[in-house]
């Protein structure tokens, strides 16, 4: 369930529970919109996606995060020599380069 809260400059920020992080950690969803009726909406697409299991929250994630897990999601409707193929080019052209 949101909590919807109007805020000093006349908008309304709802803020959505979407999970622990693997430290046990809250983490919580902001939506903010000018008026309480979008608010509430948005609020609510939010939730129904995470009854769903369909939220991805990419917020503060990295692209080769993103990518690494987009590869596994998506490995049983792809081909084993996609997946490889992908995995290469995560590898060589988004994974952040170590410097040693």
């Amino acid at each position: 369930m949101a909590s919807i809260k109007k805020r000093p400059n006349g908008t309304f920020q709802a803020t959505i529970f979407v999970g622990r992080d693997a430290n046990g950690k809250q983490l919580f969803k902001y939506i903010t919109k000018p008026s309480e009726k979008e608010c509430k909406a948005a609020a609510r697409k939010v939730e129904q996606e995470l009854e769903d299991n369909k939220f991805i929250d990419t917020g503060k994630v990295r692209l080769s995060a993103w990518v690494d897990e987009w590869i596994e999601l998506n490995r049983g409707r792809l081909s084993p020599s996609t997946v490889v193929l992908y995995k290469i080019y995560a590898k060589c052209h988004y994974n952040p380069i170590s410097v040693t």
